[in-house]
């Protein structure tokens, strides 16, 4: 019985004749000529690929022959999904991303290079992923965990760990890009008795929530506990000063892929850096907690281990420039009489009533004085409020590690946290003349309160102001404007600001809740509001790419930080170029310093085109400058601020830049002298002061491939 267009068909001895089509060994052939024998058919057939083959066929072969005849009775959606079949059979091993063919997502160079040309082809994955702010990481994540699963590379179960305030982002970028299905671990899943559920492969906890609950921590790396993959988002957290260090090396201990994300790997120490390596592998790259002094000696990681690109060499899909060029400038303002008066006032009521060796005092007063006037008035009433209080049993509380120090060595200064615990430090220190003090506390906040009826606006408001009339946003013209303060009184204090001058206004801070963070954040991509008042709780994990300007109000004591923000707007899906303003008071005991340190960096960016805004941290290790100690002497001895000023490293040190693919600047030893920097003098008059460093590009550096 043969099947022919569909039909059954009774085959004898003559039903093989010339020009049938008939199937042998696999192959549709023509009968060229049939001859008829006792014995059955002898046979010359037409092979598409053998050419003209004879053939003999007995009787009882002539039934398994399939012949194919044209009498439209065959059923054309079978025949083209057979086809289809056959197609997808064939080329599906053949395409490297058979799972994002159907994804909404088209990969850029730079992701498909990473993930298919680096990653994937690993068949053990210890990698650190360190492209800048906005360059897409979380996606080449996706992009990896996707393929890497149809490939079976990743068999087993995943565990993401990422700051609170992403976990439902991931969930959500995963399932719109991949059609992966997340599940968040929360307290509830940790104390419950049972195994995680066994038909959930991918997992997202907050790194807050697995590093300090014991319970979620039994459910990632108790005895039952093995991924495929663990992956740690914004890495540059698990430093040797956090209890997030060591609760990622447990986890990196039970997973067999291991990858780490962070725009800002170096940090500016070459032994946080080495830190994170060592989770990588540490017979690879051993690492000591006890060292932090590396000398000349940088750690090189290989393309297997690390890959960072500049977006100044990316490219679109065209191969045009993905990023539109992106512009910092520092606006020196000068405070008006009365912010000066109260500048000095709180300064003078920290140097009567705090410690000598107090810098942390004089830095979290000093910080908001130079903020704004109101920022500083909370703070003072907050301290007002605690000494009318009684003090009887009452203990010093202990300020976060590092923060104690004199020079801040070894201080979280980028932890919103820790800043907070440091403030709260400061603010219920015992005093030794309670009612003196608060007498001086109250009278320090007449004063300021005085200032606040001062006819002469704020200086750094009139600056702003002039930013926005420059830029041609104003309330009738729908731009859009991001500002950043580090504090919270101030962000709200400036929302009423920019309201009062009819501007639609919204707050980002920490006390946001992440559904309304998300809202947020759509409804400034959408144009529903123009000013977004943020603190640096939205330094990371948030897409602002809608406006092109962006303010920074206050100048904060990590450079970390300071990169991050930029990355709110300098981003893929950017269309314009970026303009970044800095503004700051040389009056203030820090102003002076950040000015320098500012002008300088910005100088050796204009010469690099660019090239210097995403290493920051790095590029102030390698001159051997301590940005947070500068800051922290410049409050300790107001006298020497210009000493100080002088020990920023100058463009021409700051413009020799490190490679970018494979290695670090070397850790150089810090000069005492001035505080928080190496002196100039220290150099041989008229040599280059990055000539015995890794090598020094010219000013206009060659593009590198995308």
């Amino acid at each position: 019985m043969l099947t022919a267009g569909g039909q059954e068909t009774r085959l004898g001895h003559t039903d093989i004749a010339k020009d049938d089509r008939i199937t042998l060994d696999g192959e549709l052939v023509t009968v060229v000529a049939v001859m008829a024998t006792p014995d059955g058919f002898e046979c010359i057939v037409k092979s598409p690929t053998r050419g003209l083959v004879e053939a003999f066929l007995r009787p009882s072969q002539v039934a398994e022959v399939k012949v194919v005849s044209h009498d439209g009775g065959g059923d054309p959606g079978r025949a083209l999904t057979a086809v289809w079949a056959r197609w997808m059979a064939w080329s599906v091993p053949r395409i490297r991303s058979a799972v994002l063919a159907t994804r909404p997502l088209r990969p850029y160079a730079h992701q498909d290079d990473a993930v298919f040309g680096v990653m994937l082809s690993q068949p053990r994955l210890r990698f650190l992923l360190a492209d800048e702010p906005g360059t897409g990481k979380t996606l080449m994540t996706g992009m990896y965990l996707a393929e890497g699963r149809r490939r079976e590379l990743i068999p087993g179960k995943t565990i993401i760990v990422v700051p609170a305030h992403l976990v439902k982002k991931w969930i959500r970028e995963l399932r719109r890009f991949f059609g992966i299905d997340a599940h968040p671990i929360t307290p509830e899943i940790g104390r419950d008795p049972l195994d995680l559920r066994a038909d959930v492969d991918v997992w997202i906890v907050s790194v807050d929530l697995y590093t300090h609950n014991p319970d979620v921590r039994r459910k990632v790396v108790g005895t039952r506990a093995s991924w495929s993959l663990a992956v740690f988002d914004e890495a540059h957290r698990l430093t040797p000063t956090s209890q997030y260090l060591s609760a990622a090396a447990q986890l990196a201990e039970l997973s067999h892929h291991l990858l780490l994300l962070t725009a800002t790997p170096h940090r500016g120490k070459e032994h946080y850096f080495r830190a994170l390596l060592h989770l990588l592998d540490p017979g690879l790259y051993p690492w000591d907690s006890s060292v932090k002094d590396y000398g000349d000696l940088p750690q090189r990681p290989g393309r297997d281990n690390f890959l960072r690109r500049m977006k100044e060499d990316l490219r679109d899909l065209d191969g045009s420039p993905l990023f539109p060029p992106r512009f910092a400038e520092t606006r020196q303002v000068h405070l008006t009489p009365a912010e000066a008066d109260a500048y000095t006032a709180v300064m003078d009521y920290v140097d009567t009533w705090y410690d000598a060796t107090s810098v942390l005092a004089r830095s979290i007063y000093g910080k908001r004085a130079a903020s704004c006037i109101p920022s500083a008035l909370a703070t003072l009433k907050r301290r007002a409020a605690l000494l009318a209080a009684s003090q009887a049993g009452k203990v010093d509380p202990v300020a976060p590690h590092g923060f104690d120090r004199p020079d801040f060595d070894g201080a979280d200064l980028d932890s919103d946290e820790a800043w907070e615990a440091a403030e709260q430090s400061v603010l219920q220190a015992r005093s030794r003349d309670r009612k003196a003090e608060l007498a001086a506390v109250q009278g320090t906040i007449g004063q300021l309160e005085h200032a606040l009826t001062s006819k002469d606006e704020p200086a750094k408001w009139q600056a702003a102001k002039k930013l926005l009339a420059d830029h041609g946003i104003t309330p009738a013209s729908g731009g859009q404007l991001l500002v950043f303060s580090e504090f919270a009184d101030t962000a709200r204090w400036l929302a009423g600001l920019f309201g009062d001058a009819g501007f639609s206004t919204e707050v980002l801070e920490g006390t946001l809740d992440q559904r309304d963070r998300d809202a947020l954040q759509e409804r400034f991509l959408a144009g529903q509001y123009q000013v977004l008042v943020s603190t640096d709780a939205g330094g990371e994990g948030i897409d602002l790419q809608s406006a092109n300007v962006m303010v920074d109000w206050d100048i904060p004591w990590s450079l970390v930080r300071l990169e991050q923000r930029a990355g709110r707007l300098h981003r893929i899906g950017q269309t314009r170029p970026v303009h970044i303003y800095h503004l700051l008071a040389p009056e203030t005991r820090e102003g002076r310093v950040q000015q320098v340190m500012l002008d300088n960096l910005t100088a050796a960016a204009r010469a690099l085109r660019g090239r210097i805004y995403d290493l920051l941290d790095a590029t102030a290790d390698r001159a051997g400058f301590d940005y947070a100690a500068a800051m922290a002497a410049a409050q300790r001895d107001p006298d020497a601020v210009e000493a100080i000023a002088a020990g920023v490293p100058d463009a021409e040190v700051t413009g020799c830049r490190p490679s970018t693919r494979s290695s670090w600047p070397r850790s150089s030893s810090r000069s005492p002298a001035p505080p928080g920097g190496r002196s100039p003098a220290a150099r041989p008059p008229g040599s280059s002061s990055c000539a015995p460093r890794t090598g020094c590009p010219p000013a206009s550096p060659p593009a590198a491939s995308a």
